[in-house]
């Protein structure tokens, strides 16, 4: 199968592109690289069953007449549109996703929390840290949009993917601060990480029509995501 996804070099994107290689098809990756890096797709580049391609009208349009499977991931990682045929266009909304390949300024807050405690710095949530958020991991977000795109029922559905645990954030904090091997700090201004403005996600679909359920635990993802940005200073960009 042909399957191109624009978006390919950004966070979310760059992981679809790994799982549908892995999967065995052929992918082509089309992205502007406003938020996306090629660095994300540094380690299939020279793939036989892999290409880039800069978005432009005239690529765009061959790019499209040539897949089977068309994915459009949206810059914040916050909505995939699958187009699965010529009448047959489907959801993904994803809710706090996070992992490798992620930048801090990308506005995740656990990238967020990463950056501020590897840079000694107070953590933007509020001093009681008691707000509590539900957090995916990609592989999980990147499970269930494989298994929303193949589902011969899921004919224009939307589907919100997400974690339905929510972790009270000073928990979130203590065990970044236990990685980077120092004492948590919240910021002394009570400060309040914003609320999403959508309502909380509905994972019902996800669970009875597609078998989805996230398989990561919280400290697994936050370890791969924290060594990650710990590498080579990334935690700083």
């Amino acid at each position: 199968m042909n399957v191109t996804i624009w978006g390919g070099a950004g966070f979310l994107g760059s992981h679809l592109v790994d799982r549908y290689l892995a999967d065995g098809h052929h992918v082509t990756a089309v992205d502007d690289l406003r938020t996306g890096a090629l660095t994300n797709l540094a380690h299939v580049l020279n793939q036989p069953d892999f290409r880039f391609e800069p978005a432009d009208p005239a690529r765009t349009a061959l790019s499209a007449s040539r897949a089977d499977l068309r994915i459009e991931v949206a810059p914040d990682a916050s909505a995939v549109k699958i187009h699965a045929g010529p009448l047959d266009t489907r959801v993904a909304r994803v809710f706090e996703t996070y992992g490798p390949r992620m930048r801090p300024s990308d506005g995740g807050l656990i990238p967020l929390l990463i950056r501020e405690t590897l840079a000694g710095e107070a953590l933007s949530i509020r001093v009681d840290g008691e707000q509590a958020r539900g957090f995916l991991y990609v592989d999980d977000a990147v499970e269930g949009i494989v298994r929303l795109a193949a589902s011969p029922d899921a004919c224009g559905a939307s589907v919100d993917l997400a974690h339905p645990e929510r972790m009270p954030l000073r928990e979130v904090g203590e065990l970044i601060a236990r990685l980077a091997g120092v004492q948590l700090r919240f910021t002394q201004q009570n400060l309040q990480w914003r609320e999403a403005v959508r309502a909380l996600p509905d994972v019902t679909i996800a669970r009875e029509s597609l078998g989805w359920e996230p398989r990561t635990g919280l400290r697994e993802g936050i370890v791969r995501t924290f060594d990650w940005l710990a590498a080579a200073g990334r935690a700083v960009s």
